[in-house]
């Protein structure tokens, strides 16, 4: 019998492999959609003419400015931490890493040749 790690399931890696492409789609998606916003209000601004807007709208910059950094870079701090937490072993962040359709493809050609040479045996 083989013991397979979770790094050798098929099906969770291909799982890791769509939370990896999400994540990566949040970390692009989301700061551009917060800078495209805060143009949206200088645009509002410049036509308004009002002073009072000014410092709501430094304010607003400021926040959205700061949640665009802190969305783009929390993946890098959860993978630090997961990393500095583990320093060994930490094989959820290498099979994150590794979830690539490459590494998926070899693994099943790999499963498979296993298979043939356990049946060949019988």
């Amino acid at each position: 019998m083989v013991i397979l790690s979770i790094c050798d399931n098929i099906d969770i890696l291909k799982i890791l492999r769509i939370v990896k492409i999400a994540i990566t789609i949040i970390k692009i998606v989301v700061p551009i959609l917060l800078i495209l916003s805060c143009m949206i209000d200088v645009v509002k601004t410049v036509s308004s003419n009002d002073v009072d807007i000014n410092g709501k709208l430094l304010k607003n910059w400021i926040s959205k400015g700061v949640a665009a950094l802190l969305v783009f870079l929390i993946p890098t701090f959860i993978n630090l931490l997961a990393d500095l937490g583990n320093a060994d072993t930490n094989e959820i962040s290498k099979c994150i890493n590794n979830s690539t359709t490459e590494k998926i493809d070899s693994l099943i050609t790999e499963q498979a040749q296993k298979y043939l040479d356990v049946s060949k045996k019988l």
